[in-house]
């Protein structure tokens, strides 16, 4: 089976003032989907973005749905601001008529 490949919607969230709270807003997420005991496999994993030659890896936060959809939050402090994306990724099917 060859590397999956997926597709979705975005989210984009800025906050003022949060500069600096990468690593926190990622133990919050952790921590509260393991304190509301959902059965979701959750990690912290680099994910390649960007095209196949030029494309970036970012570290991210990858909430596992089932096996053909995640929810992946990237997050990145500049400044006083913290920028937060949410990826709705679900898998592409090949589908042959």
């Amino acid at each position: 089976m060859g590397k999956m490949k997926f597709t979705g919607v975005n989210y984009s969230y800025t906050f003022d003032g949060s500069g600096g709270m990468r690593d926190q807003l990622e133990q919050a997420i952790l921590s509260e989907l393991k304190a509301k005991e959902y059965s979701l496999k959750t990690t912290v994993k680099q994910v390649k973005a960007g095209g196949l030659l030029f494309g970036t890896k970012e570290q991210c936060v990858v909430i596992q749905t089932d096996k053909e959809a995640q929810i992946i939050i990237s997050n990145t402090s500049v400044g006083y601001y913290l920028y937060v994306e949410l990826y709705l990724m679900i898998q592409e099917k090949m589908c042959f008529l």
